[in-house]
Parts: structure tokens; sequence; C-alpha cells
């Protein structure tokens, strides 16, 4: 009997962990998304959320091929989290510097999908 495995290509690696990671940064990625949930959450919540989020994906072991999309990712929750910590703290310029930051993190990533057609 033949094997007709093939190798892993890097779109479908890169597709496969986005598959994954779409799912569980959901909720991150619709707040980055729509100013709203973050104007209608508690920010001390939605800190919380992020940091949890941002530690699990320190820690997560992942494929080589992705870690440019995954640095970009990461850039986003600290940019976050530190976003968030302004509006704790009422620092309304710095929340929107740190909130736009995140925001372009979250777009430079979305343009590495789109580079590998996994969106449009």
């Amino acid at each position: 009997m033949t094997s007709h495995n093939k190798p892993a290509t890097r779109d479908n690696v890169v597709a496969a962990w986005w598959e994954y990671v779409e799912t569980k940064y959901d909720l991150f990625l619709n707040m980055m998304s729509d100013d709203r949930i973050i104007d209608q959450t508690d920010p001390e919540t939605l800190l919380a959320y992020v940091q949890t989020q941002r530690q699990q994906l320190e820690n997560e072991p992942f494929p080589k091929k992705v870690t440019d999309i995954r640095e970009r990712l990461l850039a986003a929750l600290v940019n976050a989290e530190q976003c968030l910590t302004y509006r704790i703290d009422d620092n309304d310029s710095q929340f929107q510097l740190r909130f736009d930051l995140a925001k372009s993190n979250v777009d430079a990533l979305r343009l590495y999908l789109v580079q590998y057609g996994i969106v449009t």
C-alpha cells in the first residue's frame, strides 16, 4: 500500500493554524473591529480576558511558518492590554493611541491572511 500523504504546504499550515486561532480569539478580533464592544463592556473584564489570551498565545506552540502572523496577533494583544489599562486609568489620549495601534496590528495580520488567500 502506497502512502499518498503530501507534505504540508506553507499555505495549508497557515490556513489550519488560522482556523484554530480565529475561533479561539474570536471575541478579541470582534473587539478590534467593533468599537462598541470596548465602550459597552467593563474594561477590567476585557483586560483580564486580553491578558489571558496574550499569555496563552505566548505559551502555545506554533508552526514556524506562522511566525509573522503570530507576532502581529501578539502585538495586537499587547497593545490592547495597554489600551485597556489606560481606559481603566481614565487616560483617554493614551487609550486611543494604543487602541489604534492594536487595530493596525490586526490590520497587518489580516493583510498576511489575504496574501495567503485565507481571507478576502
